[in-house]
């Protein structure tokens, strides 16, 4: 049985039930992602060097930016995880017009990569697009965490205080 958490015509302990297994699987599922890409993201580019070095040669390791772009590359993958879980939920928890309003802010965040990559290419090199795509995706993982606060899904439990929103506003 599928059970929406923000359907207001359900009875609180249904509604309840389903909003508590919603943050039980998304805290899960960016535990998983904490797990895995986070050590990658601290580990890796302090290896990069030596990879290519063992690899491919001091010419790859020492004459290329390439274990600059590995490195770089390294917390790209954690930007990438944290968003497609946070994606992922959105688009699971999101009714028809949530989601086409996301299109709508996708289509401008792709704009906005365009610019900022170019710019960033022109200014650092290769590296610009790999920040560019980190902070393309910091952007979308705010507006998906931030979505998902407001759907009172992710809450603050306070002893002295009911149960509340962290941002305190629902869905567009």
């Amino acid at each position: 049985m599928n059970v929406d958490a923000s359907d207001s015509t359900l009875e609180p302990s249904v509604r309840n039930s389903a909003s508590a297994k919603a943050k039980k699987t998304l805290t899960l599922a960016l535990k998983v992602v904490a797990t895995v890409a986070v050590p990658l993201a601290l580990i890796g580019p302090h290896y990069s060097h030596t990879f290519f070095r063992l690899l491919y040669g001091s010419l790859w390791a020492d004459e290329t930016s390439a274990p600059l772009l590995l490195s770089l590359y390294f917390v790209y993958l954690l930007f990438m995880a944290i968003n497609g879980v946070l994606e992922a939920f959105f688009n699971a928890v999101a009714t028809g017009l949530q989601l086409q309003t996301y299109g709508q802010v996708s289509a401008l965040l792709s704009a906005f990569y365009i610019v900022l990559a170019s710019v960033l290419t022109l200014i650092i090199g290769p590296a610009g697009l790999i920040v560019a795509n980190c902070a393309n995706m910091s952007v979308r993982i705010l507006y998906c965490a931030q979505k998902a606060l407001g759907a009172q899904i992710l809450t603050i439990h306070s002893p002295t205080q009911p149960q509340q929103s962290l941002i305190g506003q629902s869905l567009p």
